[in-house]
């Protein structure tokens, strides 16, 4: 892992992302870790933005997270911050390509408690 790990992290959901399934045929979100103790790192940032209709100011906060290379994780899956217990749903999984080194993981957040 190239980024210095802040947590641990379990990935809550099926292996491989495939949407779990109520017994009326329902997507619904599994709160099962199937990775635990996963490390992560997590980073937050701070915006401050407009809005077209009245051009106010409105603090947008979004969080980046990485995992080692070669960790399986996608979009539809949440992570649970072992340490915070905040837990995060996955908007975007991004593998940079390197021909020299593996990247990270990368993570686009959103704290969803």
């Amino acid at each position: 892992m190239n980024a210095l790990p802040t947590t641990t992290v379990s990935i809550l959901g099926t292996p491989g992302g495939a949407p779990a399934h109520d017994e009326h045929g329902d997507v619904v979100d599994s709160s099962t870790p199937y990775a635990t103790d996963v490390p992560c790192a997590i980073a937050t940032g701070r915006e401050v933005v407009a809005t077209e209709s009245d051009q106010s100011a409105v603090v947008v906060r979004y969080f980046t997270g990485r995992m080692a290379a070669g960790t399986v994780v996608t979009d539809a899956q949440r992570i649970l911050d072992e340490r915070t217990g905040d837990v995060y749903m996955i908007d975007h999984v991004t593998e940079p390509q390197n021909a020299v080194a593996p990247q990270d993981v990368r993570l686009d957040l959103r704290r969803v408690t």
